[in-house]
């Protein structure tokens, strides 16, 4: 079975998603293990939950900053205005 240029790029953005969220997961597992690690150096208990949260939140900023990278990679050097289909015209009148 011959593979197409499209199911390559598909492959590719496939993995590059896994990528993508086993780094999320990666952030909030070393946010909880920081946190645990304060908690039993300190003699507290609430760092756990304050690296957790913090793991989650650079988590979610280093996905959403992936995603869009990705996005970039995937639509091109495109002048079109956010939500405009490609062969719509612009306010100019011009064809993008």
């Amino acid at each position: 079975m011959k593979s197409t240029k499209s199911d390559d790029v598909e492959t590719r953005v496939g993995w590059r998603m896994a990528g993508l969220a086993g780094e999320v997961v990666s952030h909030v597992l070393a946010g909880g293990l920081l946190g645990w690690l304060l908690d039993s150096w300190l003699d507290s208990e609430y760092w756990i939950v304050i690296g957790l949260i913090a793991g989650i939140l650079t988590g979610l900023l280093a996905m959403i900053r992936g995603a869009l990278r990705l996005h970039r990679q995937l639509d091109g050097p495109s002048k079109r205005p956010l939500g405009a289909k490609k062969g719509d015209n612009g306010p100019s009148g011009e064809q993008s």
